[in-house]
């Protein structure tokens, strides 16, 4: 009779548990579209900034924006995403694993220590302009990238991913709201510049009533591989960034035309799609592995970081081939930049995305579960030797670019290595 109750038990588990499933696993997958519409509109919303403000300043009126659009994006790569890994990481283990606010704020702070001087001393050469009010734009938006920063990461723990997604989307929509009006009353371009700093307040929404985040824990022991972790996260961010963009640079070094440097731009700019929808949703995905990694057993991981290696070559080389048969096709009716880049060189730019994504993940990974030792070794001297070697093969675009892409492949394959390795990292 005993035997028959437990078993009756039994059964009203296992259906408790399908019946949980078939609410938990569409609520899942819904979650996922949700963060990466979220991601798509910000997107969107940056390429209509930047269009609304370039047809209603001139190209030369555009200038000062596109330097402080510049900041913006570095101070993404550099304070932004470093912060978000931190405050991911903070609140999954409960503030057991405590960051001192100095360690914290130190990308922040190098930062402005670079940029604020840089802007102050070079702003007529920079923008054009002798004005005060651009570098003062220039200093606030790596503050608004932390506060961008803190409110992904707490809502990607203690949020919903609608209210991610809106964090993630919103920021470039008010932007783009903004440009809207802005060229309907033919405003100047200062006040494009405060439509960019706009878009952090949706930021200040996020972190509504929870401000008290933005300090750190006290709680928990402070160990170095902790301290280090803001700066591995900065380095493994900027590094990628640089890896990914830094070939038209590369390319106006050597002496190239301006024509071949603005068609390398915007291949690589129409090409990097994928990686932005990845970045929108790296808040959450940092959460996914600091909560699935370190409970997860060794032989599972390297299983599934085989397979996702796997997946990187394919994805790859399905992209260079869509690059190099569709690419020219697309460049030119939009952009006029017909005949200035060969099959290669789109093929090329296009496996470089997929291959820099791969590298962002494998080094969030790493970051998620504190390795931020391992991080700074695996990215600081790939990213010396990539950009190096970059400058030495000279001024052909498909050279530069294989560089850029096998810089991308090593990155990967020495972030990687330790999960694929049946020895992860602790």
């Amino acid at each position: 009779m005993e035997s028959a109750v437990w078993s009756q038990s039994q059964i009203h588990q296992v259906n408790s548990i399908r019946a949980v499933s078939k609410i938990w696993l569409p609520t899942l997958r819904r979650s996922r579209w949700v963060i990466l519409a979220g991601s798509a509109l910000a997107g969107f919303g940056a390429f209509l900034f930047v269009l609304i403000a370039t047809r209603s300043l001139g190209l030369e009126g555009f200038r000062p924006i596109s330097q402080l659009w510049t900041v913006w994006a570095i101070a993404a790569a550099v304070v932004t995403f470093s912060t978000q890994v931190v405050t991911v990481r903070r609140e999954m283990t409960d503030g057991q694993r405590r960051i001192p606010p100095s360690a914290e704020l130190l990308p922040l702070f190098l930062l402005l220590a670079l940029t604020v001087p840089l802007l102050w001393i070079y702003r007529v050469r920079i923008f054009g302009d002798a004005s005060p009010f651009w570098p003062l734009v220039g200093a606030l938006i790596p503050i608004g990238a932390f506060l961008t920063g803190k409110a992904r990461g707490w809502l990607a723990v203690h949020g919903s991913p609608t209210q991610l997604a809106a964090v993630v989307g919103g920021e470039n929509l008010v932007r783009a709201g903004a440009a809207m009006i802005l060229g309907i009353v033919n405003a100047a371009a200062t006040w494009y510049a405060v439509g960019l700093l706009a878009g952090y307040g949706v930021a200040l929404l996020g972190l509504r009533g929870r401000i008290s985040t933005l300090r750190a824990e006290g709680a928990g022991d402070s160990l170095p591989k902790e301290r280090l972790l803001p700066v591995a996260a900065s380095v493994a961010g900027i590094s990628d960034h640089l890896i990914l963009v830094a070939a038209p640079t590369v390319l106006a070094a050597s002496g190239a035309s301006s024509e071949s440097v603005s068609a390398l731009f915007v291949a690589l700019a129409v090409y990097r799609a994928p990686y932005q929808l990845v970045l929108g949703a790296l808040p959450a995905i940092t959460r996914r592995f600091a909560q699935d990694l370190s409970g997860m057993d060794q032989s599972r991981i390297a299983t599934a970081s085989r397979r996702a290696g796997l997946w990187l070559i394919v994805m790859s080389l399905l992209a260079a081939a869509s690059g190099w048969v569709f690419g020219e096709s697309v460049i030119t009716p939009i952009f006029a930049a017909g005949g200035l880049l060969e099959p290669i060189d789109h093929a090329l730019a296009a496996a470089l995305t997929i291959l820099a994504t791969g590298a962002l993940l494998s080094s969030v990974a790493l970051l998620a579960l504190g390795r931020a030792t391992r991080t700074l070794i695996a990215w600081i001297p790939v990213t010396l030797l990539t950009i190096g070697a970059g400058y030495v093969v000279g001024g052909d675009p498909t050279a530069i670019l294989s560089v850029m892409a096998l810089g991308a492949i090593v990155a990967t394959m020495a972030t990687g290595a330790p999960f694929v390795r049946n020895r992860v990292p602790r």
